[in-house]
C-alpha cells in the first residue's frame, strides 16, 4: 500500500493543477447555486403560503368589520324607523299595555331575523322597562360605561367583547339612544342589542376555507402588557377572554400584532409551535386578526423536494470529479512524452547559447538564487574581473553602486515574483578598483531547474549618458526661459524661418508650434497698420539685414490665422554668435486688446455713473412706497419723499437720524425689524408688522455688501397693507364657514342614504320572492357607493376632490365580500393608482363598478364556477384615466350589443359613461374585460 505520504504528494499536484482548481471551483459553484435554488424553492413556496393567509386574513377582516357595521345600522334603523322610533318615544313618554305588545312584536321579528339573544329598552333612568328575555336586574360594568358614551355623544355605541356574569357568555351589545320626540338632543332612553359571540361572531372568526390539521384564525387585541385572544381556539379550550400572554414575548406571532406590527411572520403561536402567521388590524376597533397554520404542514410537501434536489446536487458533483480524474490522466501522458522532447532541445540550445554569448561584444549573464550562474568574457571584463571570480561567488548587487542597490534589488524581487516578465533600466556599475560607470541592463526571467533565474545582457553607456545630458541641460534652460514669460516669442533662422513659438505666441497667431517650424515669419506674423490697412513692415527683415533691435510702429494690429485682430506692441532683438555674426532673430510682442477696452470702459463707467446717479434720484423720489437707505446702526443716510411726508418732515431732514426714534420713539431699534434681520443674516428679509394704531405694514430689508462680504448698509422699502389685510381676514373667515357647511351637508346626505339601505335591508327582509329580494340588495349597492363618496368628502382636507382609488378599493371590496356565495371561489384582484376624482365624475364612476361587479357574479361564474376578478384604475398618456373590471368566466354571450341591451344594468353603465364623457369598450378574450376612458 502507498503511504499517506505519497499519496499526499500525489493529490497536491492533482489540486495544484488548473484542471482540479477548475473543478473544484466548479464543485463550488455547483453548491451554491444548488443551495441557491433550494433557498428560492423555499421562499417561493413561503411566498405561496403567506399570500393564502394573507387573503383569508384580509377576507375575515372586512366580513368582521362589516359585522359590526351591520350591528349598528340595525340599531340605527330601529330608532329612526318612522313607525318604530316614534312608537318607542311615545312608550318611553307614556307606557301603554297595546303599545308593549307591538313593540315587541317588532323587536321580536328584529331579533329573529339577525340573531340577537336579547333586545331590551332602559329609560333615561337606565331603568330597564322591556326586554325579550327575563329583564335584567343590573346593570354590568361594561354596559353603563358604554351607556355614559352614548348620553355625552349622542351617538350608537357598541361594547367590546365581555363576560355577563349573569349568563357566563361572552356578549356583544350595541346601545343606541332614543331621543325626545320634540328634541332630538334630548335623550329619553336606551335601546341595547344583545349579541352572543360564540352564536355569531366566533363562527365567522374560526371558519377555514380549506381542509388543514393545524390553521386557524385568531381575535386578538392588547389589554395592558399583555395580549388577551378573544375567541375560542383550536388547540386550546376555554380560552376566549381568559388566555395572555406577555407582550415580552415578541417571538409569539399574536404579540407582534398586538404592539402594532402587521405583515408576514415566522414565529410560534400560543403553544409554542412553530408557525406561519399573517396579521392585520380590523378597521375602526382595537382588534387584530391573526391567519396562522404549523409550519411543519406548510412545509410537507417543500421537503421532500429539498431532497431530491440534494441528492441531484452529489449526483452533479460525483460525476463532474470522475470526468476531471479521466481528463488528468491522459494529460499526464501527453505532458511526459513532451519532457522528453523539451530535455533534447534544451541540450541543444545550451550548446548555442554557451558559443553566442562567448563571441558577443555585450555583456551576457544569468543569476539564481542570488549568484552569477553564468557570465560571458566581456561582462567580466566590463567590472575588471575574470568570470571564474563573479561565477557562484558575487551577485548583481555585489557589481551595483550602492545608492543604485535598491532600485537594482527591486527590479529584481518584481521579475522573480511574476510581477513583471523583463524589464530595461539604467543603472551604474562599480568596477573592481572601485571606480562606476553607467550601463544599460536588460534582463528577463526564465525556469532553469524548476526555480527561476535572471537571464540578460549589459551595455556601457557612460559617453552616452555624459552627451544627453549636456545637450538636455542646455535645452532645458533656453525653454524654461523663453515658455515662463508672458508675453508671445517667436525665434526665427538667418533666413527668417520659424524655429520656436512659445504658448502666448501660438494663442496669437492661431499658429502651433508644430505646425509654424520652418515656415516663413510674414506667413505666420500677419501684420498691418490700424488706421490704413495697410501691410505693416516687419521688424524681423530689418533686424537681420540692421542688426539691431527693432521697435514695432504705433497701431500696429495682428491678424490671426482664423481673421481675429490684435492691438500688439513690442520689438525685435537679433540672435547673435561670439563674434557678433547674426545667427537669427528673437520678435517679443504683446496683446494690448485688454488694455485699450480698459481704458474705454474707465471712460463709459464715469459717463453711466453720473447718469444712474440723477435717474435713481428721480426714480425713488417718485414711488409711493416709503425708501430708506441706513448705515449698519440704523442712521439714515438717504430717504425718498415719500418716507419724509409721513412724518411730516422733508427727506433732507431725516438725514443723520435713527430710524426708530423718528418713527417709533424709541431709544434703541426694535425687537422686531426686517431690516436688522437683513443687516444680521445678510440676506433679504420681509415681514408683516401691525402699528399700535391698528395699521398693517409690509417691511423688506435689503443687505448692502461690499467686496469683501462686509455689510456696509441697509435698504429699507415699507409699504401700508391695512386693507388688504382687512380683506384676507374676511374673506379666511367666510371661506371657513361655507367649508364647514358643506361638510355637514355631505355628512347628512350619508347618514340619509345609509337610512334609506338599512330600510331596503329590513324591507328585503320581509320578502319571500328572490328576484325582489336581488332588486333590493342591487338598490342597496347603488346607495352604498353613492354613500361612501359623500362620507369620503365630509373627511376629505380637499372638498373639491376626493382619493378615488381608496374609495374604489373600499367599494369594491364591500361588494366582493357581500356577493360572494362560497369563501375562495372568487379571487379579487386590485392594482390602483392613486386618482383624484370630484364628486361629479366619482359618484357616476361608483355606480359603474357597482354593476360591472354585480353583473359579473351573477352572469360569470354560474354553478359554483371559480374564477378570478381583475379591477384597474391607471393613468394614461395626456391625462387620460382608464378603468378596467375583468373576469375569466364564461364570457359574455355572442351576438349580444351590451349597448342596446335592454338589461337595467348596463342601461345604466352606459348612461353613466356618457355623463362623464367617457368611452366604453367590451372585450371577450378569456372571459369579459370591460375597460372604461375617460
Amino acid at each position: 500500500m502507498r503511504s499517506f505520504k505519497e499519496l499526499w504528494l500525489k493529490w497536491k499536484k492533482r489540486l495544484s493543477s488548473p484542471l482540479y482548481l477548475i473543478s473544484l471551483m466548479l464543485t463550488i459553484l455547483i453548491l451554491i447555486a444548488g443551495l441557491s435554488f433550494r433557498r428560492s424553492q423555499e421562499n417561493q413556496v413561503k411566498k405561496i403560503i403567506f399570500n393564502q393567509l394573507s387573503s383569508i386574513t384580509e377576507m375575515k377582516a372586512g366580513q368582521t368589520r362589516k359585522w359590526l357595521d351591520d350591528r349598528k345600522n340595525d340599531a340605527l334603523l330601529l330608532i329612526k324607523s318612522p313607525y318604530l322610533g316614534t312608537s318607542l318615544k311615545a312608550f318611553l313618554k307614556n307606557p301603554k299595555k297595546e303599545d308593549t305588545a307591538k313593540i315587541k312584536e317588532r323587536l321580536e321579528l328584529q331579533a329573529s331575523a339577525y340573531g340577537y339573544a336579547n333586545i331590551f329598552i332602559l329609560d333615561k333612568e337606565r331603568k330597564p322597562v322591556f326586554s325579550l328575555e327575563p329583564m335584567i336586574e343590573q346593570l354590568t360594568g361594561e354596559l353603563s360605561e358604554i351607556i355614559n358614551k352614548v348620553e355625552k355623544t349622542k351617538s350608537i355605541v357598541n361594547t367590546d367583547l365581555h363576560l355577563n356574569p349573569a349568563d357566563g357568555k361572552i356578549h356583544f351589545d350595541i346601545i343606541a339612544p332614543i331621543t325626545s320626540l320634540l328634541n332630538e338632543q334630548k335623550i329619553e332612553g336606551f335601546i341595547v342589542l344583545v349579541v352572543y359571540a360564540d352564536e355569531f361572531l366566533f363562527p365567522l372568526i374560526q371558519s377555514w376555507p380549506v381542509p388543514s390539521q393545524t390553521a386557524e384564525t385568531l381575535l386578538i387585541k392588547r389589554d395592558g402588557d399583555n395580549v388577551l385572544f378573544l375567541n375560542e381556539l383550536r388547540h386550546k379550550k376555554d380560552t376566549a377572554l381568559k388566555l395572555r400572554i406577555p407582550l415580552s414575548q415578541k417571538n409569539v406571532s399574536a404579540v407582534r400584532a398586538a404592539l402594532g406590527e402587521y405583515g408576514s411572520f415566522e414565529g410560534v403561536d400560543y403553544r409554542g409551535v412553530n408557525v406561519l402567521a399573517v396579521n392585520k388590524p380590523i378597521p375602526n376597533t382595537c382588534w387584530s386578526i391573526e391567519a396562522k397554520i404549523d409550519r411543519d404542514e406548510a412545509l410537507a410537501g417543500w421537503r421532500d423536494r429539498s431532497t431530491l434536489i440534494i441528492l441531484l446536487m452529489i449526483s452533479v458533483i460525483a460525476v463532474q470529479f470522475l470526468l476531471t480524474e479521466v481528463f488528468w490522466q491522459r494529460r499526464e501522458k501527453v505532458n511526459f512524452q513532451r519532457l522528453y522532447q523539451a530535455e533534447a532541445r534544451a541540450r541543444e540550445t545550451q550548446e548555442l547559447f554557451r558559443v553566442l554569448s562567448e563571441s558577443a561584444i555585450v555583456g551576457v549573464y544569468l543569476v539564481q538564487d542570488g549568484l552569477f550562474r553564468y557570465v560571458n568574457k566581456a561582462l567580466a571584463e566590463m567590472f575588471g574581473y575574470e568570470p571564474e571570480e563573479l561565477i557562484g561567488k558575487l551577485s548583481s548587487l555585489d557589481l551595483t553602486h550602492p545608492d543604485d542597490r535598491p532600485m537594482v534589488g527591486e527590479y529584481n524581487r518584481k521579475r522573480l515574483s511574476g510581477e513583471i516578465s523583463s524589464i530595461r533600466f539604467d543603472f551604474r556599475g562599480l568596477r573592481k578598483d572601485g571606480s562606476y560607470f553607467y550601463a544599460e541592463a536588460h534582463g528577463s526571467v526564465v525556469e532553469l531547474g524548476g526555480k527561476p533565474a535572471i537571464i540578460g545582457t549589459l551595455i556601457d553607456i557612460t559617453e552616452r549618458k555624459r552627451l544627453i545630458e549636456e545637450l538636455l541641460a542646455k535645452e532645458s534652460e533656453i525653454r524654461a526661459t523663453l515658455y515662463s514669460i508672458g508675453d508671445a516669442v517667436i525665434s526665427t533662422d538667418i533666413t527668417g524661418r520659424i524655429l520656436m513659438m512659445n504658448p502666448v505666441a501660438e494663442r496669437l497667431t492661431g499658429w502651433t508650434e508644430t505646425e509654424a517650424k520652418g515656415r516663413p515669419i510674414q506667413e505666420v506674423f500677419n501684420i498691418i497698420n490700424e488706421f490704413t490697412r495697410e501691410p505693416a513692415e516687419n521688424p524681423v527683415e530689418r533686424v537681420i539685414s540692421e542688426g539691431v533691435v527693432v521697435g514695432l510702429a504705433n497701431h500696429t494690429v495682428l491678424i490671426s490665422r482664423d481673421g481675429t485682430e490684435r492691438p500688439i506692441a513690442d520689438s525685435g532683438a537679433p540672435i547673435t554668435d561670439s563674434e557678433g555674426n547674426v545667427l537669427g532673430v528673437i520678435l517679443v510682442f504683446r496683446d494690448q486688446t485688454a488694455e485699450r477696452e480698459a481704458q474705454k470702459q474707465i471712460i463709459e463707467a464715469k459717463e453711466e455713473l453720473a447718469k444712474s446717479e440723477q435717474q435713481k434720484a428721480a426714480i425713488f423720489a417718485a414711488i409711493s412706497e416709503h425708501v430708506i437707505y441706513q448705515a449698519p446702526d440704523h442712521t439714515i443716510l438717504w430717504a425718498n419723499r415719500a418716507a419724509a411726508d409721513s412724518i411730516g418732515k422733508k427727506p433732507e431732514e431725516l438725514i443723520g437720524k435713527k430710524c426708530y426714534q423718528l418713527w417709533h420713539g424709541r431709544t434703541s431699534p426694535c425687537e422686531i425689524c426686517p431690516v436688522a434681520q437683513a443687516r444680521d443674516t445678510q440676506t433679504a428679509h420681509r415681514e408683516e408688522i401691525s402699528s399700535p394704531d391698528g395699521r398693517w405694514w409690509h417691511i423688506s430689508g435689503y443687505p448692502m455688501i461690499d467686496d469683501q462680504g462686509k455689510v456696509i448698509g441697509m435698504i429699507e422699502v415699507t409699504m401700508e397693507i391695512t386693507d388688504r389685510k382687512k380683506s384676507e381676514l374676511a374673506l379666511k373667515a367666510s371661506l371657513q364657514e361655507k367649508e364647514i357647511l358643506i361638510r355637514e351637508i355631505h355628512h347628512r346626505v350619508k347618514n340619509n342614504m345609509q337610512v334609506i339601505s338599512s330600510i331596503l335591508n329590513l324591507q328585503s327582509a320581509l320578502l319571500s320572492d328572490p328576484e325582489a329580494k336581488m332588486a333590493f340588495k342591487e338598490c342597496q349597492y347603488r346607495i352604498k357607493s353613492m354613500a361612501m363618496v359623500h362620507e369620503k368628502l365630509y373627511r376629505a382636507k380637499d372638498l373639491s376632490n376626493i382619493d378615488f382609488s381608496d374609495y374604489l378599493k373600499n367599494l369594491a371590496q364591500t361588494i366582493f365580500f357581500d356577493q360572494q356565495i362560497k369563501s375562495g371561489q372568487i379571487n379579487l384582484h386590485l392594482d390602483l393608482e392613486p386618482v383624484n376624482l370630484n364628486i361629479n365624475v366619482a359618484v357616476p364612476l361608483g355606480l359603474i363598478l357597482n354593476e360591472l361587479i354585480t353583473n359579473a357574479f351573477k352572469h360569470a361564474f354560474p354553478s359554483g364556477r371559480k374564477g378570478n376578478l381583475w379591477i384597474s384604475l391607471k393613468h394614461l398618456p395626456e391625462g387620460v384615466i382608464e378603468l378596467r373590471v375583468k373576469d375569466d368566466g364564461v364570457g359574455f354571450p355572442k351576438g349580444l350589443d351590451f349597448k342596446k341591451a335592454d338589461s337595467l344594468g348596463l342601461v345604466i353603465i352606459n348612461t353613466l359613461v356618457d355623463q362623464i364623457d367617457g368611452k366604453i369598450e367590451l372585450l371577450r378574450d378569456g372571459g369579459t374585460e370591460f375597460r372604461i376612458t375617460f
